[in-house]
């Protein structure tokens, strides 16, 4: 299915960025695209964890990774709050 198609894709990519950030550990690019396949993926720790390293080897070259590690962070909360019932706990 499309969505089968769209997870394989996502995991060529993410495998393809960690191939590109180990040849070259700073490349903001490899970084942000591992961050973006993780992202897609579902994968927001992940996701953060690449975006904040990809910021964090070139602060200047790497804003669009702040922004986007900040992007991450809010969207796993919001997953955790959907699979958790919006974070209320249950008496």
């Amino acid at each position: 299915s499309g969505g089968d198609r769209g997870v394989a894709a996502a995991e060529r990519a993410r495998a393809d960025a960690r191939i590109a950030r180990a040849l070259d550990p700073t490349s903001v690019k490899a970084w942000f695209r591992e961050g973006s396949a993780a992202e897609a993926l579902g994968d927001y720790e992940g996701a953060a964890r690449a975006f904040f390293e990809g910021y964090r080897v070139d602060p200047a070259q790497g804003r669009e990774c702040a922004e986007a590690f900040q992007a991450a962070v809010a969207a796993g909360r919001a997953a955790h709050a959907a699979k958790h019932g919006g974070g209320k706990t249950k008496k």
